[in-house]
């Protein structure tokens, strides 16, 4: 499921399916799981059950924020794949990718909390990981909203 939403643009906003925001896009997934959340990032970091990085599994949500360590603002969101890998909807690379903590350190010192909302069987029947791992080119174009399939891509990641 999840291979259908990489490379799809991204878009301030945007709850697909043409094109995500990182909240948006974790709105989608779960949304078509039959799986209710908020639609915002900070506030997806307010439900579910907290876990640990070290206890992550495949679908869970991690967020993130700046690096200060003091700050809990939440501004970003991705989901959980499993042995680093993650993916979100990117407005540095304008679209819906997979990346890795250890490849890009960053997002570890940005983390803040991590959260479940899945059960085991829920995530037996829900998630598998279908995803292939491939480097993925990056495009940068005009904004536009609400987007659709042929539009030109947003420039800017927020109006």
């Amino acid at each position: 499921m999840l291979s259908s939403y990489l490379g799809k643009p991204y878009v301030w906003a945007e709850e697909g399916p043409d094109a995500f925001d990182c909240s948006g896009l974790t709105y989608n997934i779960y949304g078509s799981m039959g799986i209710d959340i908020p639609r915002v990032a900070r506030e997806q970091a307010k439900m579910g059950k907290r876990v640990t990085f070290s206890n992550l599994q495949y679908g869970d949500l991690i967020f993130f924020g700046n690096t200060n360590i003091r700050s809990s603002y939440i501004n970003h969101v991705g989901i959980y794949l499993g042995e680093g890998w993650f993916a979100h909807a990117n407005s540095t690379n304008r679209k819906v990718i997979v990346s890795h903590f250890n490849k890009e350190p960053t997002y570890i010192k940005r983390m803040k909390l991590c959260r479940r909302y899945l059960s085991e069987d829920e995530r037996g029947v829900y998630m598998s990981c279908d995803t292939p791992i491939t480097k993925m080119k990056i495009t940068d174009s005009r904004y536009t909203t609400p987007w659709k399939t042929g539009m030109r891509l947003p420039k800017k990641a927020v109006p």
